[in-house]
């Protein structure tokens, strides 16, 4: 009876940490970081991002980069690694999940985040830019449930079409700045084309 009792209560705490292992490898464990920058979604634009917060956290002793994405944990990880190297005082930290799901969002501690990133998905298909667009509304519909998210924190989002811009600020109540991607690199051709050099810049 001993060994069986015994063996029994090995088999459980052996249980329990092989999934509390999993859960952690797969990102589903919640962020303990405070004002750290919350990015909603993976693509080709995170790593100019990243690139960008490492050069402005240089001159901190610490400060961390949350990504929240339904692209595979360990998938974004190693290429985070591969592509940005030493990050310096930065430590960026990958969670799998969706970012307009109010429980992914409270996971990830959107709440205490000091900033918040959404970014659109690549439009490679026809109706791409309106379905990223559709997400960027849903993300911050799924803010505004949480508790210090958009009052005690600045977002910025990124859209494909600037027509929708009312909408996204009128949802985020004043603590949203709208990126209209079209609008803004047909900016920047025009300067570029009335001041020279501004294209390499």
């Amino acid at each position: 009876s001993g060994v069986g009792v015994v063996a029994l209560l090995i088999g459980l705490v052996s249980s329990t940490i092989g999934d509390k292992i999993e859960d952690l490898r797969k990102g589903r464990s919640p962020v303990i970081d405070e004002k750290h920058t919350l990015i909603l979604g993976y693509n080709e634009k995170v790593f100019a991002i990243l690139r960008e917060l490492r050069e402005a956290n240089s001159n901190q002793k610490s400060a961390s980069i949350v990504i929240l994405s339904e692209t595979d944990k360990e998938e974004v990880e190693n290429t985070v690694k591969e592509r940005m190297g030493d990050m310096g005082p930065t430590r960026v930290v990958v969670r799998q999940g969706s970012p307009f799901s109010v429980h992914d969002l409270r996971k990830v501690g959107a709440g205490r985040a000091k900033s918040i990133v959404i970014i659109s998905g690549d439009a490679t298909e026809e109706g791409a830019d309106e379905a990223a667009d559709m997400n960027a509304i849903k993300s911050l519909l799924a803010l505004r449930r949480i508790n210090g998210a958009l009052s005690k924190n600045h977002a910025v989002v990124e859209l494909a079409d600037a027509g929708r811009q009312p909408v996204i600020e009128q949802l985020g109540g004043g603590g949203v700045e709208v990126v209209a991607m079209a609008e803004t690199l047909s900016r920047m051709m025009v300067q570029t084309a009335r001041q020279n050099g501004l294209a390499a810049v």
